[in-house]
């Protein structure tokens, strides 16, 4: 059908809000293909009823790319409609069936639905004890799949693809936080591919442990440019974080030239007064010159007057 005619209908469908209207939603869903605009249209018109929009996407007859294309979002709309028997829904609906190893996406699922957990403090946990038996076993099928992605993490010979997603899902379980972020320090500071550095680096900026920032700057030396910047980066993203680069700059354990221009004026312009101050002082002597000062400074040594001859064509 007709590409704005069917985002209309996701938009339409999406105000009527009942149970009828989301099963449709997830059929539209199955007919979305490459269409981003009805992705897009699709998601944001389920803020009512994702959980039943995910029954459909997640069936066994669905085509892994829609699931792929929308698990990880829908899952993310369920959290935040701070409704408890949508979130239980979703959990139940996201949980891995059997015991083998998850496939990617549902990998990802779980990543973007644990994230958007942690983004409202809740805790996974916390279902443990619930008295509803289904979700309780999906939260034992959950952190089984955990396990699966710490193994996968780990295994330096498996797929980079496969193993870039397990990387994203380390961390989420609080008693398994001290020896996932070894593993995650460890791809991070080894000789595994840039992907999944950065996927490491990434999931390591989401945990909240004090001594992450002395533990990513441990072995500067020896880390490549590239990752050197991804690590400032990381540590740019959280405020309380900010700090320990201008610690390792006053120590000398970084040096000025390091930080690039970019990140020195991210500090330089930081919402807290002191890191401005700080940073204004470290980086005030690679700031750099004002074109107006520039061409003023090379204007006076130029001779007085130009020679005809050496200009001709």
């Amino acid at each position: 059908g007709n590409p704005r005619v069917r985002q209309q209908l996701a938009f339409t469908l999406g105000q009527w809000g009942t149970a009828d209207a989301a099963q449709a939603l997830g059929e539209l869903s199955t007919q979305a293909g490459d269409d981003p605009w009805l992705r897009a249209a699709i998601v944001s018109s389920a803020l009512r009823r994702p959980d039943e929009i995910l029954k459909v996407v997640l069936r066994p007859s669905t085509a892994p790319q829609v699931r792929e294309n929308f698990a990880s979002p829908l899952l993310g709309t369920a959290v935040a409609s701070d409704d408890p028997e949508v979130l239980e829904n979703a959990l139940i609906q996201a949980a891995p069936a059997g015991a083998e190893t998850p496939e990617r996406w549902q990998f990802a699922a779980l990543s973007g639905l644990l994230d958007a957990m942690q983004r409202k403090s809740v805790e996974l946990d916390s279902f443990r004890n619930s008295a509803n038996t289904e979700l309780r076993t999906a939260v034992g099928r959950i952190t089984m799949a955990l396990r699966h992605a710490r193994e996968l993490a780990a295994t330096e010979s498996a797929g980079e693809t496969g193993r870039e997603s397990a990387i994203r899902l380390l961390g989420h379980e609080s008693d398994r936080q001290p020896q996932d972020l070894d593993l995650l320090l460890k791809i991070i500071q080894g000789p595994a591919a840039a992907r999944l550095q950065s996927a490491a680096l990434e999931t390591v900026g989401r945990l909240r442990r004090p001594n992450i920032p002395d533990l990513l700057l441990a072995g500067w030396k020896r880390h490549s440019p590239s990752l050197r910047n991804s690590i400032l980066e990381t540590l740019l993203r959280r405020n309380e974080w900010a700090g320990r680069i201008l610690d390792g700059v006053e120590q000398g354990a970084i040096g000025t030239r390091e930080v690039s221009a970019a990140n020195r004026q991210r500090l330089i312009k930081h919402f807290n007064p002191a890191l401005q101050e700080r940073a204004a002082q470290l980086f005030s002597a690679h700031a750099p010159e004002h074109r107006a000062t520039l061409v003023a400074r090379w204007q006076n040594d130029l001779p007085p007057q130009g020679d005809d001859a050496r200009g001709a064509l």
